[in-house]
């Protein structure tokens, strides 16, 4: 390799200058820069499919989401078209007949504008807006007001309801109170929905290396071994639905994921169903 510059002075040039170096290893040279430039063009291709692959995958869940919520509506809109227009166009309707078809309406709208709420609670979710902030609270206290209320329901859905003594034994726990005690709502919700009369609910909880294991069990209807790897998707309703949006599991996961903890669930098609999620203890 030879480089030349030339010599400067205020006259003119009056010379130059070259260096001489005997490139020997030509051939080891640009075998490195074929590594390189292999090694370079693989892991850019590599991660562009990635990136390619994602943006795909994320436009599916677009699609099949924006599918879903429309699926979702069609049904309690067009129910809630016909009964209006029966309303409105027959004349000398039955008085008993209207507060049919005005309860079914309101119960269309409640049923729509909460599936809307968990929509919103879920998207709020997903891109991090909600407040995972944790503290240190006792178990016994922060959940009383949820045993309390879902306690009235059972009885009067006659089920048995029996919260373990051991959840008061439990040392604090570091998490967000709010955000845990919704997840309790909906899987307790979730199991007063699939027990019949004479059934029962169990809470209970244990401690496994400094975390709380929360079990929620029922002895209801279960979920088959079809449903099961399904059950915490977006609007996925297994063939027990009953009724609801099929967006309360999905929430729960997500929040639990916002958490940094875990939740996972147990069933047989007619034993009854357990879900467990995991606190961090103090």
């Amino acid at each position: 390799i030879m480089i030349g510059t030339p010599i400067r002075e205020s006259s003119g040039i009056t010379g130059a200058a070259f260096l001489i170096k005997l490139q020997a290893d030509l051939h080891g040279s640009i075998y490195g820069f074929l590594i390189y430039f292999s090694a370079f063009y693989w892991l850019s291709a590599y991660f562009i499919s990635t990136y390619i692959r994602k943006k795909r995958k994320l436009d599916q869940i677009q699609q099949n989401y924006i599918a879903n919520v429309t699926h979702a509506l069609k049904a309690p809109i067009a129910s809630v078209k016909t009964l209006t227009e029966t309303l409105c166009d027959v004349e000398n309707l039955d008085a008993t007949k209207q507060r049919i078809y005005y309860g079914i309406i309101l119960q269309e709208m409640n049923q729509q504008s909460h599936m809307v709420q968990e929509i919103l609670e879920l998207s709020k979710l997903q891109s991090r807006e909600r407040d995972f902030t944790k503290a240190y609270v006792s178990a016994a206290e922060a959940f009383a007001p949820i045993f309390e209320k879902y306690s009235m329901l059972c009885d009067c859905a006659h089920i048995s309801f029996r919260v373990s003594a051991a959840l008061s034994q439990l040392p604090s726990l570091y998490t967000n109170a709010s955000c845990v005690g919704q997840v309790l709502e909906i899987l307790l919700e979730n199991a007063l929905k699939y027990t019949d009369d004479g059934g029962s609910i169990e809470v209970d909880a244990v401690g496994v290396r400094g975390q709380a294991v929360f079990s929620i069990h029922d002895d209801g209807t279960g979920i088959s071994e079809e449903d099961l790897p399904h059950v915490f998707e977006r609007f996925y309703k297994c063939s027990r639905s009953k009724s609801g949006s099929g967006l309360g599991l999905a929430i729960a996961k997500e929040i639990i994921a916002g958490l940094k903890e875990k939740i996972w669930v147990e069933s047989e098609l007619g034993t009854g169903t357990a879900f467990f999620f995991s606190v961090r203890l103090k």
